[in-house]
């Protein structure tokens, strides 16, 4: 074989080789980006699927809960096997969704922890028989939901028996129900406190066991506690999430209602209309509170190293503004102990109204005629020397104002 005839053996080699190569080559990278493909799909997807065991073609529902409303998101036709996928956007903060057939009752289900929620469940037993993996929370909230619907079957059933009982029997039967409700109760609200981080605690505040009764009481001194620690920590871990702010709107309404009923019956208790108060102003006169009797009065409570009491009192200088030629007065006791901090914050703060100050802090009596917990603290007196309420939103506030001027 000429020389020739051996190179030319040898490029044809060469090529040969490097086709397989590349081929190869490409091979690899078509399998790297399948791999890429299959790990990226679901990242930004919340992935709720599992099986219904003998479930055949049966339609599977699943719904959200948006604004207080559940609404179909989704749905599908479940595989010969009970199978089923569903896929959705991640929400912005944890959401409550449901599962659900077209009779019965529903799944439900929190999206905080994962992206995945495996449900194994089955036909005949829907929801008793879930089993909720890759989510914590849901599982949770699935063996609550057990236990929650015995305790309405054990209410309903107690208070069928209390309508045809004697007052013997009707004592026997509130005392037995108010120890299965108060072990309960205790029971879970050990995870309300360790798991306040969670929307899974804010869905055990507001469980009710019949239409008109909430199992933990807002307005209850016990139970409010566990509204207020939730609320602290979520307003932390998700301060802009629309739940978490429903919840401290609904705490602070709460906590203003009980402090009106406070001071309500403190009026009714009293010899004769509003707790008086008598203070000095910053010329050193004294100032009767029920001297006013005949205006409108705006009553409050700050201090001058209190930032939101300063932010309150621009809230105040508009009101009083407005309002002043109408018949409106504004009566406000300074918690200062020093009466060259407070003189200078006035005069900062612009105020004209009347101010009028003790110089003994929290230990005045003009803070506990009215339990004043915190500052500020704003009250509307009406003409006719009677409490109408405790605010401390700005619109209600002027809302009540208006409507009684």
């Amino acid at each position: 074989m000429t020389s020739v005839s051996l190179k030319l053996l040898y490029l044809y080699a060469l090529l040969l080789n490097y086709s397989k190569i590349m081929k190869l080559k490409h091979a690899a990278i078509y399998v790297l980006a399948l791999l890429f493909v299959a790990c990226t799909v679901d990242k930004d997807q919340l992935v709720i699927k599992g099986t219904v065991v003998g479930a055949k073609k049966e339609t599977l529902y699943l719904k959200k809960m948006v604004n207080q409303k559940v609404i179909l998101i989704d749905s599908l036709v479940l595989s010969p096997k009970g199978t089923f996928k569903f896929k959705s956007e991640i929400p912005a903060y944890p959401e409550f969704y449901f599962l659900n057939l077209k009779e019965g009752g529903s799944i439900t289900l929190l999206s905080d922890s994962g992206q995945q929620i495996v449900v194994e469940t089955t036909f005949d037993n829907f929801v008793d028989e879930a089993r909720i993996t890759d989510n914590k929370y849901s599982q949770r909230i699935q063996d609550f939901n057990k236990e929650m619907a015995q305790l309405r079957a054990d209410f309903i059933n107690y208070r069928s028996q209390y309508e045809s009982a004697d007052a013997e029997k009707r004592k026997e039967l509130v005392d037995g129900m108010t120890v299965r409700l108060n072990a309960f109760k205790n029971g879970w609200a050990k995870e309300i406190v360790t798991e306040s981080k969670s929307f899974y605690a804010y869905y055990l505040l507001y469980q009710r066991i019949t239409d008109d009764y909430l199992l933990y009481d807002p307005y209850s001194q016990e139970d409010s506690k566990y509204y207020k620690a939730v609320a602290n920590v979520l307003s932390v871990y998700f301060p802009d999430a629309p739940r978490t702010k429903a919840l401290l709107s609904s705490v602070k309404q709460v906590m203003a209602e009980k402090q009106t009923q406070i001071l309500r019956q403190m009026i009714e208790d009293a010899p004769e209309g509003i707790p008086e108060i008598v203070k000095p102003d910053v010329n050193g006169k004294d100032r009767r509170l029920t001297d006013l009797k005949g205006k409108l009065v705006v009553l409050n409570y700050w201090a001058s190293a209190d930032a939101k009491s300063r932010q309150w009192n621009k809230v105040l200088k508009s009101i009083y503004s407005k309002y002043r030629s109408q018949g409106l007065e504004i009566y406000q006791y300074s918690a200062d102990k020093s009466k060259l901090i407070w003189e200078d914050a006035m005069t900062k703060d612009g105020i004209t109204w009347i101010s009028v100050c003790d110089f003994e802090g929290e230990g005045s009596d003009a803070l506990w005629k009215y339990n004043v917990k915190k500052l500020p603290s704003t009250y509307l007196i009406s003409k006719k020397g009677t409490l109408l309420g405790a605010y401390d939103d700005e619109i209600k506030l002027r809302e009540a104002i208006k409507n009684n001027i």
